[in-house]
C-alpha cells in the first residue's frame, strides 16, 4: 500500500499546483484586439466591417479606440473602416493556441499576431500576444 501512496500524493500535488486559476474569469488572454487610430485630422468612421462577421453596430464606432473581435476558427481577419472619403483596410494574420488551466474552467485561447498589413502609413504593436494587460494592442497611423 505504501508504494502506491507516494505516487498518488505526487499526482494530487501536481494537479493542484500546476496551471491553476482560482477564478475562471481571470484569464490574461482575450478574444478581441484593441486598435487606436492616430491621425492629425479628426476622423469619424461611418461603419466598420469585420470579414466573416459583418458590420459592427454604430455604438462600436465612437471615438478613436476600437475593440474588434478575433475569430478562433480562422488564422487571419480583415477589418474595413469606412468614411465618406476614405476606406482603410487592416489585415491581421495570427496563430491561436488552446490552453487548459483548470479542468473546471473553459479552455482559454491565446492569440499571437504574426503580421499586420493595410493601406496605412504605419502601425505600432504593443505586443504580438493579445493580452488583457495592454489597453491598446495596436496604434495605427495614417
Amino acid at each position: 500500500m505504501n508504494r502506491l501512496a507516494g505516487p498518488l500524493v505526487l499526482m494530487v500535488l501536481f494537479e493542484l499546483g500546476c496551471n491553476t486559476i482560482e477564478d475562471c474569469q481571470l484569464s490574461p488572454f482575450q478574444d478581441s484586439v484593441t486598435v487606436a487610430f492616430r491621425t492629425t485630422n479628426s476622423i469619424d468612421f461611418d461603419s466598420i466591417k469585420v470579414e466573416g462577421i459583418g458590420r459592427l453596430s454604430n455604438d462600436s464606432i465612437v471615438g478613436t479606440l476600437y475593440t474588434l473581435p478575433l475569430d478562433f476558427e480562422e488564422t487571419e481577419v480583415t477589418y474595413g473602416f469606412y468614411t465618406d472619403t476614405t476606406d482603410i483596410f487592416l489585415s491581421l494574420s495570427y496563430d491561436m493556441e488552446v490552453l487548459i488551466y483548470d479542468i473546471h474552467c473553459e479552455p482559454q485561447r491565446r492569440f499571437t499576431v504574426n503580421e499586420i498589413v493595410g493601406n496605412i502609413d504605419s502601425v505600432v504593436v504593443s505586443s504580438n500576444q493579445i493580452r488583457n494587460e495592454f489597453p491598446v494592442h495596436f496604434e495605427v497611423y495614417f
